[in-house]
């Protein structure tokens, strides 16, 4: 194990991107066989074991990479909006500091994030131009904007917009009682896409909501 220590460590400085402001914590897999020779495999016998990424399986293992960066205030990116504000003593008040970034965990925050019917990310309408700023600078910062996550926010997206249509279109024949059924059951499944434990139910509400319509915001907020 110990002469595979220099040849990872060059391994891993190729893996090394640009510098930026903003560290990322990523993992990779490292096979240490083919997988015909797993039984006879010595090197790393009781350390690798089999795994599965997005390249398949393999026999080996993970690390996981973090960019270091230099210790800076506070100890790492914090940009204020504006910086006068900024606390350099503990006994100044640090509730005049606005960060750039959104707060996902404060609430006036995540209200201020919106998304296009494509999936990519904006700001909320009729923002002041200090909060498109903050929404501005988190998008790009944190890479929200990635083609990955715009494509499978479009699909959510889709299917917010796809299960409304069903459910008015079943919710007209109310003399049906199938229809009503079919109806309750797109609602459901439509209301289930906006729960909080669900991935990307803010894009769900926001294809609702920008529908301007007076059912489509009762559901949205229901």
């Amino acid at each position: 194990m110990p002469r595979a220590v220099t040849p990872l460590s060059s391994y891993f400085k190729t893996l090394k991107s640009t510098d930026c402001d903003i560290c990322f914590i990523d993992s990779t897999s490292i096979k240490v066989c083919h997988n015909l020779r797993i039984p006879r495999h010595k090197t790393f016998a009781g350390v690798a074991k089999r795994g599965r990424g997005t390249m398949g399986w393999y026999f080996g293992g993970v690390t996981r990479l973090c960019k270091a960066r230099p210790n800076r205030k506070k100890g790492t990116f914090f940009p204020l909006l504006e910086e006068r504000f900024r606390v350099e003593e503990p006994a100044h008040a640090w509730q005049d500091e606005l960060p750039l970034f959104l707060d996902p965990l404060i609430e006036e925050d995540t209200l201020l994030l919106s998304f296009n019917d494509d999936g990519s990310p904006c700001p909320e309408i009729d923002l002041e131009a200090d909060d498109i700023d903050r929404v501005e600078f988190t998008i790009e910062k944190y890479f929200l904007d990635e083609t990955t996550l715009n494509t499978r926010r479009k699909v959510v997206w889709d299917t917010a917009r796809s299960l409304y249509n069903e459910y008015l279109n079943r919710a007209k024949n109310r003399r049906s009682v199938a229809a009503r059924q079919d109806a309750k059951a797109k609602l459901n499944e439509l209301k289930s896409l906006m729960l909080p434990n669900k991935e990307f139910s803010s894009v769900a509400k926001a294809s609702l909501l920008k529908l301007g319509e007076n059912m489509a915001r009762k559901i949205a907020s229901s």
